[in-house]
């Protein structure tokens, strides 16, 4: 199926400014969330920015760029004649033969605005390969575009290089220090009385000619230049020259450099320069007018903030459970994930935006703070008078009618709610880190970073994007695997490896293996590794206790080894084995049980003790809304006591008021003129009301009152022949209390 509607809201990862030349990214030296200068990515909504392993990726760090949706694009914006264009390319997502299909450009435009393709990809193979392309000289902008996605395929993209053009007769470079500076940017100059530039000619065979550098813009007056040569040799010759600045005033003071030269195609190299009079730029004129919070779920909402006149750009600060009274210091550079006091930076880029909070609870009051700012790094100034503001609880809980045709006193119970949470779209295993950790369990910590931590011992895994897996000691910095709670090794349908699992026969994973519900982050070294396959439980002599107290593996008081965690976790995995058991019991005729070591008790135990916490309530509707089922016991908490767990069978509710109706059955053939017996069980009803009907046509007519106890009652059926006709057994004291038999 062809999907040709475009992204309406895509994920803009940016640096500002040109590329230089050569320019190359990996995907992961920076990370993806952070791209070198120059470089754009829109990889859509859904978290999916990379793909890890070898083989979706070149250059041997497991990380490649992944493009899984219609109009995901990742541009260059280079400041020079491009030379040669080569990435690695290959399609993915195809089980079990990786394939592409759709349409995916390679793409060059002059200006950003008018694109011709260098390439269009229709098939791609499963496997890496690498292409090389020749852009026009006239080339600015350089994209890699998913034109048209097709269900099924998608793609990764791997070092991506865009070298430098050959070097011309004449070339004309401008550096500050060692930075080299392109033309028409922004040099931020600071409050400094003096900088020194330098004119360098790369050419190969010209002298590089200086006509005359000029100052202009709206603060010319506070620039004045230093004496400089009027030619500069070529193959590397320099001149330089000094910028004076004698501000008029404090705050923001702009000015424009041009350098008039015999270099055609830089004539003149424009320089626009940022300074500052004393400490800070100028406070903005404006405040942000609003702050808008929408999509609100018990695990997500939107926060949009209003453009405010005068604003060069914005900080939003967060706080879980209170009202925000802190405000940003001038002069301080925050990253996303900073703490000022009590309160979060939530946001903070040059553009107003649409952004979702990450680790959001259920029914918890957040609230936001908006600040317009203006200045380069070091030299900002907040406006932090009447800042925007917006608050919110968040619900609780979600199922909504999920469970409407699941009774709990009814004898089929089980095995209605069964095939209820049977009902599932299937995330694969190697998905759960885009899926679970990027959308909703990495939470933002200080200096732009993000965080994880482990749910046996909460020792945490401190991160720049990507979120890597653990791979070995050594392999690379991550700490992290997915643990399952209900371990592979209980599972009946797991064989070893000799029987191709996790793959069914199908070639595809078994649900088991994947299921949301039953996986967490876990340390490998610490608290996966330490809990293996061993039952949980109380550890009265510890062999092993991890760093952080949390997390211990050792012997019971029965002198059985069990595994620990930490208190907080208890309850959700008590939880978390509860819904497996139920989820799998049955399929293909096969019995899910616990372990014999596994004390059932125990688990209720921590069930009672541990109930379910707005972080477990919030998952649970997360995982709802892309796996599409839900865990009961997370929702519905008193379930546990319908369920005999150590061999999934119903436990009644005998405190609840209940009548069967045994006698007569559906199709049963009963003689008019005849004498029969109408039966009935019951529980915690006193008296019923046997009552009569012929067809649907007609009311329920009363034959007799009776005690429920007598459970039976002889009736003579003396009517027109039917076979429509019902009994129905109603409780005197509770009528909605009832049970009708089967047409007869």
């Amino acid at each position: 199926m062809k999907k040709t509607l475009l992204f309406l809201f895509l994920l803009p990862l940016m640096a500002v400014g040109q590329a230089l030349l050569p320019t190359v990214w990996n995907f992961s030296t920076p990370g993806i969330s952070s791209p070198p200068t120059g470089w754009t990515a829109g990889l859509g909504t859904n978290g999916n920015l990379t793909y890890s392993g070898a083989a979706n990726s070149v250059g041997g760090d497991n990380i490649s760029c992944r493009l899984d949706a219609t109009g995901e694009f990742l541009t260059i914006w280079i400041a020079d004649k491009p030379g040669q264009l080569s990435y690695w390319i290959k399609g993915t997502g195809i089980n079990p033969n990786p394939s592409f299909t759709g349409v995916f450009s390679v793409q060059e435009s002059a200006d950003g605005n008018s694109w011709s393709n260098l390439r269009a990809f229709t098939s791609m193979t499963g496997t890496m390969t690498r292409y090389v392309e020749n852009p026009a000289s006239t080339s600015r902008y350089i994209r890699f575009f998913y034109s048209t996605k097709e269900s099924g395929s998608n793609v990764a993209l791997d070092s991506v290089m865009i070298k430098s053009a050959p070097l011309p007769p004449l070339l004309l470079a401008v550096k500050q220090g060692t930075a080299t500076l392109i033309n028409n940017n922004t040099f931020v100059n600071g409050n400094a009385a003096k900088t020194l530039f330098t004119i360098q000619n790369n050419g190969t065979g010209v002298n590089l000619n200086i006509d005359s550098i000029t100052v202009s813009g709206i603060h010319a007056d506070d620039f004045t230049l230093g004496a400089f040569d009027s030619s500069t040799a070529f193959g590397g010759g320099t001149d330089t020259f000094s910028l004076y600045f004698n501000p008029g005033a404090n705050g923001s003071r702009f000015g424009q450099l041009k350098i008039y030269t015999n270099d055609t195609e830089r004539n003149p190299f424009e320089i626009n320069v940022y300074a500052i009079g004393g400490q800070f730029a100028s406070l903005p004129s404006n405040q942000v007018p609003n702050l808008a919070i929408n999509n609100v779920r018990s695990f997500a909402f939107n926060v949009s903030i209003g453009k405010a006149t005068g604003a060069e750009k914005y900080l939003v600060l967060r706080k879980q459970g209170g009202a925000i009274t802190e405000v940003p210091v001038n002069g301080v550079s925050y990253k996303r994930g900073d703490y000022i006091g009590n309160a979060q930076v939530a946001y903070v880029g040059t553009d107003t935006a649409t952004f979702k909070p990450n680790y959001i609870l259920a029914n918890t009051d957040y609230s936001f703070a908006a600040f317009a700012f203006n200045g380069p790094n070091g030299y900002e100034n907040y406006l932090t008078t009447s800042p925007a503001t917006a608050s919110l609880t968040t619900p609780n809980g979600q199922p909504g009618n999920y469970y409407s045709t699941i009774n709990p006193s009814s004898n089929t119970f089980i095995t209605d709610l069964n095939g209820k949470i049977r009902q599932v779209d299937t995330i694969f295993y190697s998905n759960y880190a885009p899926v679970v950790v990027n959308n909703y369990l990495a939470r933002d910590t200080s200096d732009g970073k993000k965080v994880v931590n482990c749910v046996y011992t909460n020792i945490a895994y401190v991160y720049e994007d990507p979120f890597l897996w653990w791979t070995g000691q050594g392999a690379n910095p991550a700490t992290l695997t997915r643990e399952h709670t209900f371990a592979q090794s209980w599972m009946p349908t797991n064989g070893g490896q000799g029987s191709g699992w996790p793959n069914g026969p199908n070639g595809r994973e078994y649900s088991e293996y994947n299921d949301l519900h039953n996986l967490f982050p876990a340390h490998q070294l610490n608290a996966n590794a330490r809990r293996s396959n061993n039952p949980f439980g109380i550890v009265a002599n510890a062999t092993y206790t991890s760093p952080t107290g949390q997390g211990k593996l050792g012997t019971d008081a029965s002198a059985k080894i069990v595994y620990e965690p930490k208190d907080d976790q208890k309850g959700d995995l008590a939880r978390a084995l509860f819904y497996m058991l139920v989820r799998f019991n049955g399929i293909n005729s096969v019995q899910w049980r616990l372990p014999a070591g596994q004390d059932i008790n125990l688990l209720l135990q921590w069930h009672q003790q541990d109930p379910p916490s707005n972080l477990e309530i919030a998952r649970n509707d997360f995982i709802a809304s892309t796996q599409k089922n839900r865990n009961p016991f997370i929702d519905n908490p008193t379930w546990v006591n319908r369920i005999n767990f150590s061999n999934m069978t119903y436990i009644p509710d005998l405190t609840t008021p209940i009548i069967n109706i045994t006698a007569p059955l559906a199709g049963a053939n009963w003689v008019v003129g005849r004498s029969y017996p109408i039966t009935w069980t019951s529980q915690n009803v006193d008296t019923v009301v046997v009552q009569y009907q012929a067809n649907s046509s007609e009311p329920f007519s009363t034959l007799v009152t009776l005690p429920a106890s007598l459970g039976r009652f002889d009736t003579y059926l003396a009517v027109e022949p039917t076979n429509a006709a019902r009994y129905r057994i109603v409780s005197k004291s509770n009528p909605s209390v009832m049970s009708t038999s089967g047409l007869f």
